[in-house]
């Protein structure tokens, strides 16, 4: 049984934000008592004796967490994470005032942002980091703990669950009975991955409980990884943790990310994805009304419920909460809860004892393809239409599939035929909405009766 806060799936629900204080680290803010003096702060290993006439190689492990909170007991041991070559040992040094060096150990003295300097021979590699509250410190644990089994939440992607070797989202409810079904991909133990559909109620204090069994669908289905899902590949200490005028921690911590990769990700969009889908750009997009709007990305840990919510804020760091769309406000937080407690019975059965579902016989439709292929003619007959899912009776697009700027549908009614023969396609537009479109593109909407001819001659196209 798996714990949830479903009651988030009221769509136009709100969550509630804290006010934010003043963005950006302060240097300083809470100190403990400390009579370390400037030149103390930049001391130097006394076993370590520097030879400047050799340059080292220095070497950081890629999982050094440059957070540190305040004091010796939660200092930060460079000797777990710092490999030098070439030289027989390294010093470390600082200028900054709110951390004091202890041979290899760095020791928070005040929150903020600090610098320490490596050095090996006459190599020098510096270290950026930040002191930080102890609650920062679970953020960071908690945000290593988002992997392989959580569940997540958004108002564009509905409520997803994560295990080891399957996914699932909520792809109906019904209204009246109130019971729910969740449809993904199991992965057995060959690697194959199967979709499959399973039931599920809510109980009275909002968890969820699954079915005994799952069916299994035959055919192919698509794993976690092959949709791209999987948990937090950064680090805690990416985000930066914000402070109040007084120098005060507000709860809050900010991922700043602009650069986009050469498939036009960035680290927050690449985030998104993992842990619920490709969504964030539809999200600012809404927000802004525009696309070239950059928002960063603000968390809030509620440890006490294990509960990760993620807003999307202003470059001044303050957290949005709502989005509208088509005149409907929406939730704009994303949430993370149940970590390590998402599991579903029923798949983690199958994949320890899979049954399998009787392939579907595909050899009618393989033949079909194959006559095609022989005559080389055929009619296409193509048509889409909304439909009232309570009475079965034909409706117009809804509003929510209407782009709010251009007015123009996302998808409409259509009614379309085309007649194909190895030598050309005649396509013909039987019926169509007026408001169909293509959206930020040069293709013109097309009208009833409209025809066009494509000819074929020598592999080229007329």
């Amino acid at each position: 049984m798996a714990k949830t806060w479903i009651k988030t799936l009221a769509a136009a629900s709100l969550l509630a934000v804290m006010a934010l204080g003043t963005a950006g680290c302060r240097k300083g803010g809470k100190t403990e008592e400390s009579t370390t003096t400037e030149s103390e702060s930049e001391s130097e290993s006394s076993v370590c004796v520097v030879d400047s006439s050799k340059s080292g190689i220095i070497n950081v492990d890629a999982k050094l967490s440059t957070d540190i909170a305040l004091g010796e007991d939660a200092s930060l041991d460079l000797d777990q994470y710092v490999t030098v070559k070439s030289v027989d040992c390294f010093t470390v040094t600082t200028q900054s005032e709110n951390i004091r060096i202890d041979g290899h150990k760095i020791i928070g003295l005040g929150y903020g942002e600090f610098t320490a300097t490596i050095v090996a021979g006459r190599t020098k590699r510096a270290i950026r980091g930040h002191v930080v509250s102890d609650k920062k410190l679970l953020f960071n644990e908690f945000v290593a703990s988002v992997q392989d089994n959580f569940m997540s939440y958004n108002f564009l992607q509905g409520l997803k669950v994560f295990g080891p070797s399957y996914w699932a989202e909520l792809s109906n409810t019904n209204q009246t009975t109130g019971a729910l079904t969740f449809s993904g991909g199991v992965q057995d133990g060959s690697g194959k991955a199967y979709a499959f559909d399973i039931g599920a109620t809510e109980s009275e204090d909002g968890s969820l409980v699954f079915a005994e069994e799952a069916t299994i669908n035959p055919g192919k289905g698509r794993s976690k990884a092959r949709c791209g899902y999987g948990g937090f590949e950064i680090l805690g200490s990416q985000f930066v943790e914000q402070y109040d005028r007084d120098g005060d921690a507000t709860g809050y911590y900010i991922l700043t990310d602009t650069e986009e990769d050469d498939n036009g990700e960035t680290l927050i969009s690449q985030l998104f994805r993992r842990i619920i889908g490709d969504t964030w750009g539809d999200l600012t997009h809404y927000l802004a009304g525009q696309s070239d709007v950059t928002y960063n990305l603000a968390a809030k840990f509620d440890d006490e419920n294990n509960l990760l919510q993620l807003y999307p804020c202003t470059a001044a760091g303050r957290p949005i909460s709502s989005v509208t769309v088509s005149g409907k406000a929406y939730s704009a937080i994303t949430e993370i809860s149940d970590v390590g407690n998402a599991t579903i019975d029923a798949l983690e059965n199958w994949v320890k004892n899979p049954t399998y579902p009787e392939e579907i016989d595909l050899a009618d439709l393989q033949g079909f393809f194959d006559d095609v292929n022989e005559q080389k003619a055929y009619t296409l007959d193509s048509y889409g239409s909304w439909y009232n899912t309570a009475d079965g009776s034909q409706t117009s697009c809804p509003t929510s599939m209407i782009f709010s700027d251009t007015k123009t549908e996302v998808f409409g009614n259509y009614d379309t035929v085309a007649y194909v023969n190895e030598n050309f396609i005649e396509g013909i537009v039987k019926a169509v909405d007026e408001n169909i479109s293509v959206p930020y593109s040069d293709v013109e909407a097309p009208i009833v009766n409209d025809a066009s001819v494509e000819f074929f001659k020598n592999r080229s196209s007329y």
